[in-house]
Formats: C-alpha cells, structure tokens, sequence
C-alpha cells in the first residue's frame, strides 16, 4: 500500500516537472523566434520603386495635354519626360493605341497651366548632380545603420534603416513640403514623403504616427514622424530614403557622417 501511494507521488511530481520543463523549453524558442525574425525582417527587400515612383507622380500637381495630331503615348511620355505606365494609369488607358486626336490627358507631375517648353528626354543633356552639401541632416538621432544601402539578400535596398526605440522622434531631414502622409505601398507602411525642391525628395516609412499632414511645409530638424514597426517591419526603425530625380541615392553619401 505505501509503495503504491508512493510510486503515484513519485510519478505526480515526475509529470508536474515534465511539463514545467516542456514549458520552459516552448518559451525560449519562442522569444528566440521573435528575436530572429525581427532581426531578419528589418531585412528584408520589401520595397517597391516603381510604387513609390507611382505615388510621387499622383502627389504631386497634374495638368492636361490635349492629343495632336500623329501623337502617341510614347510621344507624349517623352515630351514630359515622364513613363508611358504613368499616364496610362493616372487616365486608366488599357489599349496605348486607343488615343485619338483632341483627348484630354492628364500628365502626373506637370503642371500645364503655361505652354510646357519641355524637350524630348533624348534630347536633353544630362543634368548634373545637384549640391546636397549641408542641406541635410540625419532624420534620426543617435544614428544607428541596421541596414545600409545598395544589394542585400540579392535584392537592391532603396535606402537605410535607422534603428531606435518605439515613439522616437523622426524629423524631416532638411527644408521642404509633404507631398504624402499616411499609408506607403506594400511593406511601408505609415510614410511620409517630403519634397525639398525639383529634383529631391525623402522618404520616411515604418512610422508609429505620421505627425504632419500633406501640403504642410517643414523646416530641417521640425518633427514629422515617430518610429514604428508598421508594414512588414516588426524590429522599431526608421526605412530612410533619398531619391534624386527619381532614382535612389545613397544618403550616406549626401549626410553627415554619423556620429
């Protein structure tokens, strides 16, 4: 009788222990879990140029262009120097040889209040690098690079992600308007764009809270953002871009080196 209760309480305690060991085991690989796929995720090539191009061209100012004559999308496209998919979208044009003479088009990014006296894209000569010296400054502070710009994973990366704390201030990198504030394409999530003249715009994505509405003109240092893990970030940080002429420049190369 004695050994029966006590082989019960032996193998009583032997299962309570089990499953405290079981549960111990199962917690540890989930908090490992969570550390790796935050340190992955902040990784990852989630962005999308084309996107991005495509929602700069619909934030900013359209005009129309009336078809002449012989015209084409492509004729036109290069005229203003903008993508043919550009204006196919912002006029939801299926057929590019459906265009007829004496059709209103919009054309993003132009404003055709005055005669445009702009040349076809071939004929333009190659513009040079615009000075970005002591114009900007690093939206986050301190700068801490969890991922630098240019190939990653065998993916191109648009831009840097500046690591901090949830609800840290992000601040417009130098002088300029919002010309977008609220949800990025796929994987930005919560973003703010600032243009800062013709041929510069940032970008800020991942935000908590978006603390400045579209239109609103910023100063360099003014607080715009808050950092977040919105879209497909879980790890807290700031996706930072700096695109010239619509193409992705490394920002290092145009900042202040951190400190």
């Amino acid at each position: 009788m004695r050994s029966r209760r006590f082989f019960q309480f032996f193998n009583a305690k032997g299962q309570m222990f089990s499953r405290l060991v079981t549960g111990f085991i199962l917690a540890v690989i989930s908090l490992l879990a969570v550390s790796c796929a935050e340190r992955e995720d902040i990784r990852k090539p989630v962005f999308s140029r084309d996107a991005v191009d495509e929602l700069v061209e619909t934030s900013e100012t359209a005009g129309y262009h009336v078809v002449q004559k012989g015209e084409t999308l492509y004729s036109i496209a290069a005229k203003y120097g903008v993508s043919v998919s550009s204006i196919r979208r912002a006029n939801k044009i299926a057929d590019t040889t459906s265009i007829k003479q004496g059709m209103r088009l919009s054309i993003p990014g132009k404003d055709l209040t005055q005669k445009s006296d702009a040349k076809p894209r071939a004929e333009q000569a190659p513009r040079s690098a615009p000075s970005t010296s002591g114009r900007f400054i690093w939206p986050v502070k301190p700068v801490l690079i969890g991922s630098g710009f240019g190939i990653r994973n065998d993916s191109k990366h648009d831009g840097v992600d500046l690591r901090g704390e949830k609800g840290d201030p992000i601040v417009a990198s130098g002088n300029g308007k919002v010309i977008f504030s609220g949800s990025g394409p796929t994987g930005y999530g919560k973003m703010v764009v600032v243009k800062h003249d013709s041929r510069i715009i940032t970008i800020y994505a991942h935000n908590d809270e978006n603390l400045v509405p579209e239109g609103q003109e910023v100063k360099q240092g003014d607080k715009i953002a808050t950092i977040g893990n919105s879209g497909r970030a879980r790890g807290y940080h700031c996706h930072f871009e700096m695109r010239i002429d619509r193409k992705p420049s490394d920002p290092a190369k145009h900042l202040p080196e951190p400190k």
